[in-house]
């Protein structure tokens, strides 16, 4: 976690020394302002491009408030899936693939096109899918597998339901990760036994 703070801070002054800190300021002062206020813009044909809580439970026509709080109770879902595959020493890659689909669940703002790795997270989890309910798991890591392709369909057609899929996938992934690692813990204590 230190090695990626500080990566982030360095890639900051990097930018900053090849772009210009102005654009830290613009950027914080005009364009998350504007951002922001894309979500206000009702049947603008860019929010059936938008998987997040926030803009699906407004297409169902909740107030924002009532949008807001859904969207505060799925990013608090998702990140505490994400801390605590962290806290059991869950492989790195798999806490990067988790984080690529529960980012999903706690920005209020994102598209379809910055689905790639929340795609690839669920393919990767499908393959590893085992066990009495690997049909079910891939089922819905399917479903999040396609979402980027259909989300502006399912839109169209009254069923906003991308955060749905996504919290769902994202327990799989999760409920897969801690199997394989209790898998793997279970046959690193069995190879550390002493031999009779």
């Amino acid at each position: 976690m230190i090695w990626a703070t500080t990566f982030s801070i360095l890639l900051g002054v990097v930018a900053s020394l090849f772009f210009g800190g102005h654009l830290w300021i613009l950027y914080v002062t005009q364009t998350l302002s504007f951002q922001a206020s894309l979500i206000d813009m009702s049947g603008m044909a860019f929010l059936s491009m938008m998987p997040t809580t926030t803009v699906s439970m407004l297409q169902l026509g909740a107030t924002r408030i009532l949008a807001n709080v859904a969207q505060a109770i799925s990013a608090i879902v998702a990140i505490t899936i994400v801390i605590r595959a962290i806290a059991i020493r869950i492989p790195i890659m798999d806490i990067g693939l988790l984080a690529g689909t529960a980012i999903f669940l706690v920005l209020p703002y994102a598209f379809i096109y910055d689905m790639p790795v929340q795609s690839l997270a669920a393919l990767v989890f499908a393959a590893r899918a085992n066990g009495l309910d690997a049909k079910r798991q891939k089922a819905i890591l399917a479903a999040a597998f396609v979402l980027p392709f259909f989300q502006m369909t399912l839109v169209q057609v009254g069923l906003p339901v991308a955060p749905l899929i996504l919290l769902a996938a994202l327990i799989e992934q999760d409920r897969i990760a801690r199997r394989q690692l209790k898998a793997h813990s279970g046959v690193v204590a069995a190879t550390e036994q002493p031999q009779p």
